[in-house]
């Protein structure tokens, strides 16, 4: 080594040490989050399993909500861990030094993951919003089949038929809306409405 050269060694290692120094909690704090954000993206496709094997329901959706919402508190944090790392490799490396390069890099990396995740999570708040609108639509069909089953009940029962089976078809559809069973609660809303019908008869 020249003397110059020595020095800028010197200055060089200097500038690490700090550099460790100065951001081992902002590193730390990284290494948590990174954990954290394993555990929240293993939920995340332990659920999207389910919702392509059974289909969403509204239970699959709260829980991909709550899984999404995990990730995208964890990434911003994390991506703000990064950018004080960023700072102070600048002040200590300078601006064109390759750890400015490396962190700048990785900052853009978690921003990106942060915009992906965070349109995930708005796509999944809104499936949710209409799925409870759906749902909330259905519950008030069902009160109205019920006030309107209970004046054919006193009808039936004037008449001396037996409205048990109908009530039981209510009782299978309210279940089936509990569960959100699409396709179970199409066919009981088809079956009360022929129950219905026969009773009219």
């Amino acid at each position: 080594y020249t003397e110059g050269g020595e020095i800028m060694a010197s200055k060089d290692k200097e500038a690490k040490i700090k550099f460790t120094a100065e951001t081992s909690e902002f590193t730390k704090g990284i290494s948590d989050i990174n954990k954290s954000l394993g555990n929240f993206k293993s939920d995340l496709k332990l659920v999207n399993t389910e919702i392509k094997a059974n289909g969403a329901s509204f239970d699959s959706l709260s829980d991909k909500q709550k899984a999404l919402q995990g990730i995208v508190g964890d990434l911003s944090s994390k991506l703000e861990l990064q950018g004080q790392k960023l700072e102070a490799a600048k002040r200590l490396f300078g601006e064109n030094s390759d750890e400015v390069d490396k962190l700048y890099r990785g900052y853009n990396n978690i921003q990106g993951e942060l915009i992906r995740y965070t349109s995930e999570l708005n796509k999944t708040t809104t499936e949710l919003s209409q799925f409870e609108n759906a749902t909330n639509g259905v519950e008030t069909e069902v009160e109205q089949l019920d006030s309107a089953l209970d004046e054919l009940g006193d009808s039936a029962r004037d008449a001396g038929q037996d409205f048990t089976v109908a009530k039981g078809a209510l009782a299978e559809f309210a279940g089936n809306l509990m569960t959100s069973a699409k396709d179970a609660i199409l066919d009981s809303v088809s079956n009360l409405v022929e129950l219905v019908e026969e009773t009219k008869e």
